[in-house]
């Protein structure tokens, strides 16, 4: 992650991970098969699956909407906190790289998809179809993350928790809307 951060996912070669980890080339492509790929696919998912702890996304404690994006904003927000979604040059790298982007783009829509099934279920938004509630998910999950980067970066609000309240509204708002 150290080397996609350096150089950018164009930046930086597989045979350079040895020389930094002190390992052999076939050490990392045992685990890593398929290269840059491989490895920004294990990045990723290890992103995912730690916001989804975070945000404890289980059936039994959903409760409303505001409830489930507060603990969405506050996972999400902690982890930039604590430096474990530190992925400045691999978002940069999204609007960049085409090859980026092929590895890149189904790993997210799979956990925005995740997370719009968990508002689905909420049954608040009977009159939005499944593509609908998606793409709002997407406009408030992008949303978040640029508030949180910005917030993490130069604080914006004076609270982490003024910036989640915020959040949370705009949340509301962006799905109340009409369509």
């Amino acid at each position: 992650m150290a080397l996609i951060e350096e150089r950018g996912y164009s930046g930086f070669s597989v045979d350079d991970i040895p020389r930094r980890a002190n390992l052999s080339i076939g050490t990392v492509y045992r685990y890593y098969p398929g290269g840059k790929r491989d490895i920004l696919r294990e990045i990723i998912a290890r992103n995912n699956q730690a916001l989804i702890e975070m945000i404890a996304l289980d059936d039994s404690s959903e409760g409303t909407l505001d409830d489930l994006w507060r603990r969405v904003i506050v996972g999400y927000l902690r982890g930039h906190v604590e430096g474990r979604f530190s992925l400045t040059a691999l978002e940069y790298s999204f609007g960049a790289d085409a090859q980026f982007k092929e590895v890149l783009g189904p790993i997210v829509a799979e956990f925005l998809q995740e997370l719009a099934g968990r508002i689905s279920r909420l049954r608040a938004f009977p009159a939005l179809s499944e593509r609908e509630l998606f793409e709002r998910v997407i406009l408030v999950f992008g949303i978040i993350g640029l508030l949180v980067k910005s917030h993490v970066k130069r604080p914006i609000f004076k609270t982490d928790e003024q910036l989640v309240e915020y959040l949370v509204e705009i949340s509301r708002i962006t799905f109340e809307m009409r369509p």
